[in-house]
């Protein structure tokens, strides 16, 4: 919720604490496991690695995942961070890899991986072709999850939710209406600009979801504490 806060003048200050609070974890645990850790050891690697990969800039930890997934390694707990990782760096074709791989997949895991994995790139015109995947591929019931995941990234998740929402009479009738609410997942991330956040509660108080109209108004009160938060936020770097 920081990242979403701060101006991007701000963002190296944000980085550089990043660092200087999981660094010495990653030197600690590395990215495989070791004889005789404790059972906690894997998610605190795996959160580890994903944060500095992304909010840390860290380029040896982008090496070595974008190494992982070129190869195919993905082991275990550090499988998730891996694949955030590189779609954060944003490598030409790598969406395409992972929309391959989606298909070809062995198990419904390995499947669900690739495509919530899909909502970690910041690159407008894959989170959009990721987004109509939702209205002409993905099976009904993944869509709605994929849609709430794609909406949450920090710099695609305004476009992908413009284009939902502009498909919204579509999606109630295609989707499960024991889960409509999971599209509006994003709400509460959108506090980086007040205008579009008016926007987005207005577009949800006119479009109620039956039955959720109450968690609505959850998810909408979560998002005007965070643009509060976020004006707070700006003052402190």
């Amino acid at each position: 919720m920081v990242s979403r806060a701060v101006t991007e003048t701000q963002r190296p200050v944000l980085t550089e604490q990043v660092r200087e609070i999981f660094s010495p974890q990653f030197n600690r645990l590395g990215f495989d496991p070791r004889t005789g850790e404790n059972e906690l050891a894997a998610q605190v690697r795996s959160i580890t690695i994903g944060i500095l990969g992304t909010l840390g800039d860290d380029t040896a930890i982008q090496k070595e995942a974008m190494a992982r997934f070129d190869d195919n390694r993905l082991d275990g707990d550090t499988a998730r961070s891996v694949l955030r990782v590189t779609a954060h760096v944003n490598r030409p074709e790598d969406y395409n890899t992972f929309i391959q791989r989606f298909r070809d997949a062995a198990t419904p895991q390995d499947q669900q991986r690739y495509q919530w994995g899909l909502g970690d790139f910041s690159h407008e015109p894959s989170a959009l072709d990721a987004a109509e995947k939702c209205f002409s591929e993905f099976r009904s019931q993944d869509a709605l999850i994929v849609l709430g995941i794609l909406t949450r990234n920090r710099v695609t998740g305004p476009a992908v939710w413009s284009y939902m929402t502009s498909r919204w009479d579509d999606a109630i009738a295609a989707f499960p209406s024991n889960a409509h609410s999971r599209m509006a997942g994003g709400i509460f991330t959108f506090i980086g600009e007040r205008n579009f956040a008016d926007r987005v509660i207005d577009f949800h108080r006119s479009h109620p979801i039956e039955g959720e109209e109450r968690a609505i108004e959850q998810l909408i009160e979560r998002l005007q504490i965070g643009l509060d938060f976020a004006d707070a936020i700006r003052t402190q770097f």
